[in-house]
This record gives C-alpha cells, structure tokens and sequence, in this order.
C-alpha cells in the first residue's frame, strides 16, 4: 500500500508540470485570440473577454488541485486492494502451512519410536 502511496507522489510532479504547461499554453492562445485583441494596452485586455478568463482559471484549477487528488486517491485505493489480495492469498496458505507442520511433527514422532 504505501509503495502505491509513493509512487503517486512521486509521479504527481508530473500532473503539475502537465497544468503548468497547459497554463502557459491557454495564455498564448486566449491573449492571441481575437476576443483580446484591441488598440488598449494588453493588461487591459482581460476586461474584454473574461468568461474566457473565468473558464482557463477554472479548469486550470482543476488541473492543478483536483487532478493531482483523484490521483493520489485512486492509487492509494489501488494499493489497500493489492495489500488485500496478498493476505488473502497469506489467508489461503495457512493451511499447507499448517499440514506441512503437521507432518514434521508426525515423522519426528515416528523418528523417535524408531530410535527407542
């Protein structure tokens, strides 16, 4: 399980970069669109068109929070149940386990009968 848990945080590095990359990829084509275009300075730009503004920031806030979230969720999820399969599998030897020992103990008996 906490092997599934680290290999999630380790790889949530690569989320991030994906969000940064798509943030810095959504600002080039939002503020080159002709939505922002206009003889103003570009900082005024957002005034024009923000319900472009408002979607980018939304799904970059997803991108960034709740992304990185499903993933670590759903490895950590991922990882309990591989942790649940090994102890039925520890569950479902018991048995063999248990004849093995039975039968150690019997010819150790009869190694002792023999010896006396």
């Amino acid at each position: 399980t906490l092997m599934f848990v680290q290999f999630a945080l380790v790889t949530v590095s690569f989320w991030w970069e994906l969000a940064r990359w798509l943030d810095s990829f959504f600002i080039s084509i939002l503020y080159n669109s002709p939505g922002h275009q206009s003889e103003v300075s570009l900082s005024w730009a957002f005034l024009k068109n923000d319900r472009d503004d408002v979607i980018m920031s939304f799904v970059l806030g997803m991108m960034f929070l709740i992304l990185p979230g499903l993933w670590v969720t759903a490895m950590s999820w991922a990882g309990v149940n591989v942790g649940k399969l090994a102890d039925h599998f520890t569950q479902g030897s018991r048995q063999v386990k248990e004849s093995g020992s039975n039968g150690t103990n019997i010819v150790q008996s009869g190694a002792k009968t023999m010896s006396k």
